[in-house]
C-alpha cells in the first residue's frame, strides 16, 4: 500500500487493486497523451535502463535536453499578473503546475485566450470546456 501511495504522490498515477490482488493503473490514458506524467516515466525508465546497465555508463551518451520547468516560473508570474479573468484565484502549487480556478460564463473571447497560452494552460473542469478547447487544439493543427 505504502509503494502505492508514493507513487500516486510522485507521478499523480492511482494504482488500484481489484478483488482478485491484481493490480492495475487507473487512469491508463495517462501513458497515451503527451503527459507530465508521461515525461517523468519516460525519463525514470531511461534512468533505470543506464543505471542497469553500469558496464556501458562510459559508452552511453545521453543529450542534455532542456528543461520546461525553467520556464514555468515566468509563466506562473505571467497568470499572476495577467489574469484571464476578474475572478481569478490561484487554489493549488505544485512544483511543476499551478491550479487557477475562474468563475464566468465562458465567451469566444475568452476561449481564444485559452487557446492563445498553447501547450502551457490546460482546462480541467468543466469537462466540457476542456474538450472543446482540445478539439479546438487538434482543428488548428489539422490545418
Amino acid at each position: 500500500r505504502r509503494h502505492r501511495t508514493e507513487v500516486e504522490e510522485m507521478f499523480g498515477i492511482i494504482i488500484d487493486c481489484d478483488n482478485e490482488n491484481r493490480y492495475y493503473i487507473d487512469d491508463a490514458e495517462l501513458f497515451h497523451a503527451e503527459s507530465v506524467q508521461q515525461w517523468m516515466l519516460n525519463t525514470l525508465t531511461v534512468s533505470n535502463i543506464v543505471s542497469e546497465a553500469r558496464g556501458l555508463h562510459d559508452r552511453i551518451l545521453l543529450e542534455s535536453i532542456p528543461s520546461e520547468s525553467e520556464h514555468l516560473p515566468m509563466v506562473v508570474e505571467a497568470m499572476r499578473d495577467l489574469p484571464l479573468h476578474h475572478s481569478q484565484k490561484e487554489l493549488a502549487v505544485g512544483t511543476d503546475y499551478v491550479d487557477f480556478e475562474v468563475c464566468l460564463n465562458p465567451t469566444s473571447d475568452f476561449l481564444a485566450q485559452i487557446l492563445s497560452r498553447g501547450r502551457w494552460l490546460k482546462v480541467l473542469e468543466p469537462k466540457e470546456i476542456a474538450l472543446k478547447i482540445k478539439q479546438m487544439h487538434l482543428e488548428a493543427a489539422e490545418e
